[in-house]
């Protein structure tokens, strides 16, 4: 499980990469191996934005508030479905996009959703 948010989407958090470095970065789409689920914070071209007043990332927030109130007994799929929501609408009333993505590998996309994160 690879859990990351960060934007490698060629922007930096609430600022384009382009603007501070001088350089765009294309990221290429590839399938995790064996496996691997790979949770990530944004999507295509999107920046992952900061949650100023929760002092983490958005999706960082919302992942370990749910785990606080489960206490980590929950699935990967009510997990994935709790942070995209959240995430979606939080980001939507500061006036930005931002979708929270989960790549599961083609080994184990049909089982992925059902495992325990504890």
């Amino acid at each position: 499980t690879v859990i990351l948010d960060a934007c490698f989407s060629g922007g930096a958090r609430n600022k384009e990469l382009v603007a501070e470095k001088g350089v765009k970065v294309k990221p290429r789409d590839t399938e995790p191996d064996g496996n691997m689920v790979v949770f990530a914070s944004s999507s295509g071209d999107e920046a992952s934005g900061v949650f100023r007043e929760k002092q983490h990332g958005y999706m960082t927030y919302y992942l370990l508030k749910k785990i606080q109130e489960t206490k980590g007994d929950l699935s990967y799929g009510q997990l994935a479905e709790y942070i995209s929501q959240n995430v979606k609408k939080e980001t939507a009333l500061k006036g930005k996009i931002q979708t929270p993505q989960v790549k599961p590998s083609s080994h184990v996309a049909a089982a992925w959703s059902a495992w325990k994160f504890r």
